[in-house]
């Protein structure tokens, strides 16, 4: 699931914020969360990228979380063909029935401040620039 890198450094800063609200006892030394966050993704995405290509054809899909999350069935059913994972009715319904169920949930709100805004993009420039072609990628294979 490929998501928006600014959204998951905001989702991570909101972690480990609350982590250190609530987990930390006592004194704890300040961490520049800004560079713990962007070299973890980093590092996560840089080995992902490298690796991806270790995977037979065929046997690997990217899916947009923001495709996923506006049509969850049919981004299943979609990685259900892709990958033929066999006959994706005999869970249709199920799934379906679960995206209902689920119809109330909200997602955190995640908010940065003004410097991280202007700088997290740069630091994230080729992280963006893979998000945007597997979002054009996905876009294409949906409408298709």
């Amino acid at each position: 699931i490929s998501r928006n890198p600014v959204h998951v450094y905001a989702s991570c800063k909101r972690l480990w914020e609350m982590i250190n609200t609530k987990y930390v006892f006592g004194n704890y030394t300040a961490i520049n969360l800004q560079q713990i966050i962007s070299e973890t993704y980093s590092g996560t995405m840089n080995s992902y990228m490298k690796d991806k290509l270790l995977i037979p054809q065929g046997r690997l899909i990217e899916i947009s979380y923001e495709n996923f999350i506006k049509r969850p069935v049919e981004t299943l059913q979609q990685v259900y063909e892709k990958l033929e994972l066999g006959d994706f009715e005999y869970c249709k319904d199920a799934m379906y029935w679960y995206v209902h169920e689920q119809k109330n949930y909200r997602t955190l709100e995640h908010a940065l401040n003004k410097y991280e805004l202007n700088t997290i993009p740069d630091q994230l420039d080729l992280h963006i620039k893979n998000w945007k072609e597997i979002q054009q990628r996905t876009l294409y294979e949906m409408a298709t």
